[in-house]
């Protein structure tokens, strides 16, 4: 009894597994899968917000790709493969992610820095001694003594 019980949640769960790959795609699936990529003729819209030919053929063969079974990160690296790191937002490169999330950061970090070492230049400025007004040079001296004798 217990062998019949076993087989048959096995044959259940079989069953289960092969009713939901069989699904039906529906646009939702198609239009998630889009959202990710991006369309090659404009720039910067995402795949589900284009209406251009290409998007349109892009997204009839990401409807085929996910009927025959592919997850949505195969066919993003699909796509990605065949026309290059351009047609997702976030690189999918380990390297070129890295860079792109640091580089800002270190833009920041760098612009900081900057301005921390402007401030203290304004800072040693604002401190220094005044030269004295009464301080001249000798040349300086000699001229306006004789600019007093013309003028006088």
């Amino acid at each position: 009894m217990r062998r019949w019980a076993g087989l048959t949640l096995w044959l259940l769960l079989g069953a289960w597994g092969a009713l939901a790959q069989s699904r039906p795609i529906t646009l939702d699936d198609v239009n998630e899968v889009a959202s990710r990529i991006y369309c090659p003729v404009c720039e910067n819209i995402p795949l589900d917000d284009c209406g251009t030919t290409t998007c349109i053929e892009w997204k009839i063969e990401i409807e085929q790709l996910l009927r025959e079974g592919q997850s949505p990160d195969d066919i993003i690296a699909s796509f990605v493969n065949r026309y290059g790191q351009h047609v997702v937002g976030i690189p999918q490169d380990g390297t070129l992610r890295l860079l792109s999330l640091l580089m800002p950061l270190l833009l920041v970090i760098g612009a900081g820095f900057v301005a921390w070492r402007t401030t203290q230049d304004w800072q040693k400025r604002k401190n220094a001694p005044l030269a004295s007004a009464t301080a001249t040079p000798d040349g300086a001296t000699a001229y306006r003594d004789q600019i007093e004798q013309d003028l006088g």
